[in-house]
């Protein structure tokens, strides 16, 4: 007995917006973190803390210029929904149920982001959780997603 299903070898549409989801927020987290570097070095022409970073990027300079870290990614996050490396790679951080971010929720997705990307098992959920959350969105109830 035949039976008169097709079968389909294309993607699922909603999909494409969460392929390589890791690989390009790392990208914009990149483009962030250089932009934030330049600002603070434009600031403090101290030229000397680019050779004692360690690879995350934390160092005793960092812990010094930590508010300006969380102010540029909750700011932007809270009011645009994205910050400038997210908006370049076409990135943008929703509430799960696609309303905006949000200042309040993105002041406390910064944290949960550094505590996540220091574990380093919070980021590599990115490519396991099915919604492509991470430790920090599944906590805050985000999603990222490429517009």
């Amino acid at each position: 007995m035949m039976l008169n299903k097709r079968i389909s070898f294309r993607k699922p549409r909603h999909t494409k917006s969460l392929e390589l989801q890791f690989g390009i927020r790392l990208f914009a987290l990149i483009i962030d973190l250089m932009l934030i570097k330049i600002f603070i070095l434009s600031l403090t022409g101290d030229s000397d803390s680019w050779q004692t970073e360690s690879i995350i990027g934390f160092s005793e300079i960092t812990f010094l210029t930590l508010p300006v870290y969380w102010l540029y990614f909750a700011v932007l996050e809270g009011t645009l929904g994205a910050t400038l490396g997210k908006l370049f790679t076409r990135l943008r951080i929703y509430n799960s149920n696609g309303s905006k971010l949000g200042l309040a929720k993105a002041i406390i997705r910064f944290p949960l982001k550094v505590i996540s990307m220091i574990s380093l098992l919070g980021v590599l959920m990115i490519d396991i959780n099915k919604e492509k959350q991470g430790l920090h969105d599944l906590i805050c109830g985000t999603i990222v997603r490429r517009v």
